[in-house]
């Protein structure tokens, strides 16, 4: 796993020089407008405080709310959010910018809610422009772009990284690159702040409000097991046979963000509901990638299961949740004696 408030308000504690270091935050701290989505960035907005950044811009996303929640999310981050017009900031001046609402009065440094492309046309109409802040998926650059005298550099997805610049005689120098890996220790303020949004989701019943558009029987881990020892042997022994003891552990079990790849059938009427509702679809068992098995468990001659291959464990084993998995590699500690791709 890579990301999480938790690691970066503790990197930020080890970049930031008293007296000497300007924090902006980019914004976008979500991708909608949910309950799930509001609890978010709300948590962000208290971190961005305690962090006690000098500057936070309101993407799109952000912009789109309702007065009240807008309003909520600047009081929440000691109203340092940026507006439209010059901020002054330290040496330079900053200034936010959307692709619709261009302000006329660039300072030194831009955050724009924009990709790259939009980027490089708004440091070409503003050349005394010296930093422009932009989006882009994946991770950052290596080194920053540049359109004329201007530098352009992007923080990457969904907050795994941290720019550092130089800001000396005038000029930006030093770009660096840091990544919120296993190796950044926990801040416990910030964690706090985390416990309390885990909470609320826990408290709101978010998961127990989920869809279930699907309705099919499973049979349930035991018995698959009863005829498929060999299988259920190499399962037990994998990491997927303790798969909701992890989220418990962090105290994600009730989130509906995590829960559905950590146990069998949340999207089914039929599917997991609790520990003890049902015991027997806990954790990532055989039919949370071989599918529901009651019927092939009634007629095992006539009705088969369906194989299994790389993009069933991608579903859940995405670039965010396992940025360095590789199916190959992890299928050979869940192979179960079924060939390459399972069955």
């Amino acid at each position: 796993m890579s990301g999480g408030i938790k690691r970066r308000g503790q990197l930020l504690k080890t970049l930031t020089v008293p007296g000497k270091t300007v924090l902006l935050e980019t914004g976008r701290f979500t991708d909608g407008n949910s309950i799930q989505d509001r609890f978010k960035a709300e948590a962000m907005a208290d971190a961005i405080s305690a962090w006690k950044a000098d500057g936070v811009a309101f993407s799109r996303v952000e912009q789109a709310w309702s007065a009240d929640q807008q309003a909520t999310l600047k009081s929440l981050a000691s109203d340092r959010v940026l507006g439209d017009g010059e901020n002054r900031l330290g040496p330079f001046r900053v200034t936010t910018s959307t692709k619709n609402s261009a302000t006329s009065k660039v300072g030194n440094v831009v955050i724009l809610d924009g990709d790259r492309d939009e980027a490089e046309k708004f440091a070409r109409t503003h050349p005394k422009l010296q930093l422009l802040i932009y989006r882009q998926q994946g991770m950052p650059d290596a080194a920053p772009a540049k359109v004329g005298n201007t530098w352009l550099v992007s923080p990457g997805e969904k907050g795994k990284y941290v720019l550092r610049l130089s800001y000396i005689n005038g000029r930006f120098s030093n770009y660096r690159v840091f990544g919120l890996g296993p190796d950044v220790a926990d801040d416990p303020v910030t964690t706090a702040i985390f416990r309390r949004y885990q909470r609320r989701v826990a408290a709101s019943g978010l998961i127990d409000q989920l869809p279930r558009p699907q309705d099919s029987a499973f049979a349930g881990n035991e018995l698959c097991s009863s005829c498929h020892e060999s299988a259920a042997k190499s399962w037990k022994a994998s990491a997927h046979a303790h798969a909701l003891k992890t989220l418990e552990t962090t105290g994600d079990d009730r989130d509906p963000e995590c829960a559905p790849c950590h146990v069998v059938g949340l999207d089914n009427r039929q599917g997991f509901r609790s520990r003890t509702e049902t015991p027997s679809l806990t954790d990532v068992g055989c039919e949370s990638c071989h599918g529901a098995g009651r019927a092939h468990s009634d007629k095992p001659t006539l009705v088969k299961m369906g194989r299994v291959g790389e993009s069933k464990c991608l579903s859940c084993h995405t670039s965010n949740t396992s940025p360095n998995f590789d199916f190959l590699t992890y299928w050979r500690k869940i192979d179960h004696g079924m060939g390459k791709t399972g069955g």
